[in-house]
């Protein structure tokens, strides 16, 4: 009896455990219907599924524009963007608490604007490589995101597409993308290793501004712009290279970066603006090999009349700090003993010579031989008129008409004024010579 009370207890919670699991292994649906040219079902286990060909709609941010499936976002748990669809429409998925999944296609070229804005329960995301736009605020306050795998199709990130995500720990950016938005990683503090990849040729105003755990920094060989804030007040940021090729370091762009201490500006650089390194309490060594490059007080506050070119809308909160630390290196008579002297900093002296600027070795070699074409050339016009000159003095003069009256004697024959025209023409031609003699010496001994 006893026996056969434990089978059938065993036999009634074999059905209760198979009744429990039975929801999860066979889904049912919940909800159903269409956007736009698409279709949507959402079943008893919180997926989301899109299917069809074609780009997803755009709805208002607004609360009184509604997606068709608004009213199931605490249910949604996984979103599958299914193969055909082109597009992920605005506001789409945006604060859908519930959302820990997103799988979407290799179809799909954009990302709408607060797509998935706020989705604090998402934690890993891969874009593909076909998706080419992620729109403004896209990912933002995702603040449990950890993962990121950006497509290497990406051209163009939005306006703060990741900013607030405080979960974020690493991050690359492809070589595809052309245009980077402000503030797209702004106050992802959790953010420490960002590799650029070469490519990319501009880093954003306050692209990374905020990110207080940032500590490595890998920027790509074809960076030519670091924009105004960039990487404003990465306090744990110690060590960055700059790459050559770098043309512009913008306003703040290194602005209160305190573990920073050491930076060199490489030779291609024409311009490190105001701020950029200003709060750089722990700099030593500035050191600058563009021996004329513009050095508008890197380490200095924004003058009031300049406040207009420089365009930072945060920095005038900024404090003047004190750099005393600091050592500017640079060429004897560059710009960079200048600025040090002026605003009284330590300025050493980098042994040898500037290395020469590309562009102007290439015209100096162009003068060269344009110099040498010319010398043979000027000689022989003026070997020339020296012997028509000469010729015009040999003449002898015609005999007098008798039939005309004697003209009376001037003083300075012509004869004498062609004699005198020829001692000119010939002092030009040594003139001539001297110079192109003094600008070929000057430029063979000239350095950049």
């Amino acid at each position: 009896m006893k026996k056969t009370v434990k089978q059938m207890i065993a036999v009634l919670l074999t059905m209760l455990l198979v009744c429990s699991v039975m929801p999860l292994a066979f889904a049912y649906t919940v909800s159903s219907g269409t956007v736009g040219s698409l279709t949507w079902t959402l079943d008893s286990n919180g997926t989301l599924t899109v299917s069809g060909n074609g780009a997803m709609p755009d709805y208002d941010q607004l609360p009184q524009e509604k997606f068709p499936w608004d009213a199931y976002r605490t249910q949604i748990k996984k979103v599958i963007i299914g193969t055909g669809v082109t597009a992920i429409g605005n506001s789409t998925f945006g604060r859908f608490g519930a959302l820990k999944e997103l799988s979407i296609a290799n179809t799909v070229q954009t990302i709408g604007d607060y797509a998935f804005y706020d989705c604090d329960s998402l934690a890993t995301l891969s874009v593909p490589n076909s998706v080419k736009a992620i729109g403004v605020d896209s990912f933002r306050d995702c603040s449990n995101l950890k993962n990121v795998s950006l497509g290497n199709g990406l051209e163009e990130l939005s306006w703060r597409s990741f900013a607030s995500c405080e979960s974020l720990t690493s991050l690359t950016i492809p070589g595809s993308l052309k245009e980077m938005g402000f503030e797209t990683f702004e106050d992802c503090t959790s953010l420490a290793s960002v590799t650029i990849e070469n490519g990319v040729k501009e880093i954003c105003k306050y692209a990374f501004w905020g990110c207080s755990n940032l500590r490595t920094v890998n920027l790509p060989d074809t960076l030519e712009t670091i924009m105004g804030a960039a990487f404003f007040q990465c306090g744990y940021l110690n060590n960055v290279t700059l790459p050559e090729g770098l043309k512009e370091i913008s306003a703040a762009a290194f602005c209160e970066c305190t573990s920073l201490e050491s930076i060199k500006i490489p030779k291609s650089t024409r311009i490190v603006d105001y701020m950029s390194f200003n709060g750089c309490i722990s700099m030593r060594d500035f050191t600058v090999l563009n021996p004329s490059c513009l050095l508008n007080g890197p380490f200095e506050l924004v003058p009031e009349d300049k406040g207009a070119e420089v365009r930072l809308d945060y920095i005038w909160s900024v404090p003047a700090y004190s750099h005393y630390k600091l050592t500017v290196y640079g060429y004897a008579g560059s710009t960079a003993e200048t600025y040090a002297k002026a605003t009284n900093k330590a300025f050493t002296v980098i042994e040898g010579e500037p290395a020469a600027n590309e562009f102007l070795s290439t015209l100096k070699a162009a003068f060269s031989n344009l110099l040498a074409m010319l010398k043979p050339l000027l000689d022989n016009v003026i070997n020339a008129l020296k012997g028509l000159f000469g010729a015009v003095n040999s003449n002898p003069q015609q005999p007098a008409d008798p039939q005309q009256p004697t003209q009376p004697a001037q003083s300075g024959s012509e004869t004498s004024q062609t004699i005198d025209a020829a001692g000119l023409l010939s002092k030009l031609a040594e003139m001539f010579r001297s110079l192109l003699a003094q600008l070929l010496q000057a430029n063979t001994t000239a350095t950049v």
